[in-house]
């Protein structure tokens, strides 16, 4: 049809003469084609879900209990400021003191009863402190025991939230205070 396809050939040589060159060579040619299409799909697909994990600020992670190995989307990076290579204990020491504890005991009980976690916490590195909300679930790979997750960084939406809440309270107290004064 004058298309190109994707074609995989195994050869051996079957027969060679009394000099060692070959004379009869058996072979077979596999197509492929649907195969590497697949697989330039999933790789397609793959970049989409990167590109919407950076827009919407968000990444996920695979995280080996046993190990204590992390594998992380590149976004991981960006959001936590870490380098590749980083080991999961250096992000827990920017984590705020306050927090720590939460964080530890949600995701023990996640782990301990094979469930789920969601929780937000702050998270101070480089002079900047930031709000990561981190969602999860405990599940078992290879015979391992693992956790799946995604981290958000949630900053601007907590500030916009606290930046009404404190609105509404000055909205409040101004509202009470013309009442008192009629």
């Amino acid at each position: 049809k004058g298309e190109y396809i994707w074609m995989r050939n195994y050869t051996s040589v079957f027969r060679r003469n009394s000099q060692g060159e070959p004379v009869e060579i058996i072979g077979i040619m596999l197509d492929v084609n649907a195969q590497k299409n697949t697989a330039e799909q999933l790789i397609y697909q793959e970049e989409q879900l990167l590109e919407a994990q950076e827009q919407a600020n968000m990444a996920s992670y695979e995280w080996d209990i046993e190990t204590n190995e992390l594998a992380v989307t590149p976004h991981f990076l960006k959001i936590f400021e870490l380098e590749e290579g980083f080991k999961r204990d250096e992000i827990i020491k920017f984590i705020n003191p306050e927090d720590v504890e939460k964080i530890h005991e949600t995701r023990r009980n996640a782990i301990d009863t094979n469930g789920s976690f969601n929780t937000v916490y702050r998270y101070v590195r480089n002079g900047k402190e930031k709000k990561i909300w981190s969602k999860g679930i405990t599940g078992e790979k290879n015979g391992k025991k693992i956790v799946r997750g995604t981290v958000m960084d949630v900053t601007e939406r907590e500030n916009m939230i606290e930046q009404l809440q404190d609105s509404e309270r000055t909205l409040f107290q101004k509202n009470n205070e013309l009442q008192q004064s009629n």
